[in-house]
């Protein structure tokens, strides 16, 4: 188990969490992972950082162990940034829903520029650029 900060809003704002580990990326940005046994919630803070000239570090780190903890946990909320509002009615909602629209088709990342169509609605959800 990870120390965390003492001013940790997330801890402080849900108390049977617990934070299980940091990860610190080469530009900067920080993801925590929390758990309290049942459910994962991961902030990200600042991943999306890029100056020009710096090269780009691989997606894999960012979702490697988000995609390892899925297999360890009820549900695992990612979000970017901490917003309690926000955290907490995904996490009082008991039933999940995906968009009518939505439909899973599979690809093999090792050969594909373009983002996952589950990376694109995450994407486009938080509204995160392109990399």
């Amino acid at each position: 188990m990870v120390r965390a900060a003492d001013s940790d809003n997330f801890l402080i704002q849900h108390t049977d969490f617990s934070l299980r580990e940091q990860v610190n990326y080469p530009n900067g940005g920080i993801s925590r992972f929390y758990d309290n046994g049942i459910d994962m919630v991961i902030i990200d803070e600042n991943i999306c950082d890029h100056n020009p000239g710096e090269p780009v570090f691989s997606y894999m780190l960012i979702t490697d162990k988000q995609n390892s903890y899925i297999h360890q946990f009820k549900r695992v909320f990612r979000f970017l940034g901490y917003i309690q509002s926000e955290v907490d009615s995904y996490l009082a909602n008991d039933e999940m829903t995906l968009p009518e629209d939505y439909r899973i088709t599979v690809g093999d990342r090792a050969e594909q520029a373009d983002a996952s169509p589950l990376e694109s609605i995450l994407r486009i959800a938080f509204q995160m650029p392109t990399v």
